[in-house]
């Protein structure tokens, strides 16, 4: 054995070294390329993932807001129904023969008075939802 090892030790260092060599390539290729590849695939489906989320996300709250608004201005313009309603019945109660007149200036003064409401709460609502 150890007269083989004197005439043979150069080609046993080449093939171990190509051995190695050739060990290093199968795992870079085999197994350290095919893992990085997965974890960058990952990464890129991940980052996708959480812009999708980031997006619904920015939708819902813009639906919100919308819904919100539009709840705001329906509430506004019930509340000019009810007033309005209010009102016409009052006025109908008050209104006599003589005081026709001066009711009408009264009734036309409170309708104005809720319209200008009407865009106030208008106002208030895209200020606050918009």
């Amino acid at each position: 054995m150890k007269k083989w090892l004197k005439e043979n030790w150069f080609k046993l260092i080449i093939t171990t070294g190509i051995f190695l060599i050739s060990l290093s390539v199968f795992y870079y290729f085999v197994i350290f390329s095919p893992q990085k590849e997965k974890n960058r695939l990952n990464q890129e489906t991940q980052e996708k993932q959480e812009q999708l989320t980031k997006e619904l996300k920015e939708q819902q709250i813009e639906e919100d807001k919308s819904n919100l608004l539009d709840t705001c201005l329906k509430e506004a313009e019930a509340e000019l129904v009810e007033k309005t309603q209010a009102i016409v019945e009052w006025g109908n109660k008050e209104t006599t023969n003589e005081n026709v007149s001066e009711m009408t200036k009264i009734l036309q003064k409170m309708f104005d008075d809720s319209s200008l409401k009407l865009k106030e709460d208008k106002a208030e609502c895209f200020n606050k939802y918009h």
